[in-house]
């Protein structure tokens, strides 16, 4: 029988379709440390890894499924819309409600770990409404008091996505010229090793409480982990 550090986990991956989370999906599947990778979407991603486990998700964003009664892990969360494509309302039901909800669905359910992509600049205080939306989201979340918040604010995310994003694209190959800075564009791959990393650092590496972590923190991970 596997002792309590060797046994495998059980990850739960919601926002699976995107840029950063059909990467986790794909790098979790592949990943000694877990056993089972559990898939929270509206729509069963194309190309689930054969290992991985779906579960839908209503069409109200706000819904979350009350029959998920399996132990959950992990829980990692890589929504993420655009006021152009979910307009204000959307947006907030998405990047805020459906994070929310999910994390909480998750810690009932014995998670000790949430791990969810924000951006750069989240603040509740911030001008712009995509950021104040971030920020509240990061503050509701730290409220949960999971054993280990992880949030991760990137840049600028590059790779393939399914609607194409011309300012964002325009915005990375700027950027990419900056010196090492938060600033920096990273690859959805690129986060997507970082956040596993961090997840399954060893003991004694993993701090209790909430961290954050920006670009430098994200090409660090990546370089510790020989990811190119």
């Amino acid at each position: 029988m596997c002792s309590a550090e060797t046994r495998l986990r059980t990850a739960l991956v919601v926002g699976a379709t995107g840029l950063v989370g059909s990467e986790l999906v794909k790098q979790l599947a592949a990943h000694p440390g877990y056993g089972r990778v559990i898939v929270l979407a509206r729509r069963c991603p194309v190309a689930l890894p054969p290992s991985c486990e779906f579960m839908a998700l209503a069409d109200h964003a706000q819904d979350v499924p009350e029959d998920l009664s399996t132990q959950i892990d992990h829980y990692f969360c890589a929504l993420g819309t655009t006021t152009k494509q979910a307009g204000r309302k959307g947006l907030e039901a998405v990047d805020h409600h459906l994070v929310i909800n999910t994390a909480r669905l998750a810690l009932q359910q014995g998670a000790s770990l949430l791990s969810v992509v924000s951006a750069l600049g989240a603040s509740t205080t911030s001008p712009f409404h995509y950021s104040r939306v971030k920020g509240r989201m990061e503050a509701e979340l730290e409220s949960l008091e999971a054993a280990v918040t992880h949030i991760w604010q990137p840049s600028v995310l590059q790779g393939p996505r399914a609607a194409a994003r011309s300012l964002e694209v325009l915005s990375g190959i700027l950027l990419k010229c900056l010196p090492f800075t938060d600033l920096r564009p990273v690859t959805g791959a690129q986060l997507a090793k970082a956040i596993i990393a961090a997840a399954t650092a060893r003991a004694g590496q993993v701090h209790s409480g909430v961290s954050r972590y920006k670009v430098r923190d994200i090409l660090q991970l990546n370089l510790q982990n020989r990811v190119q």
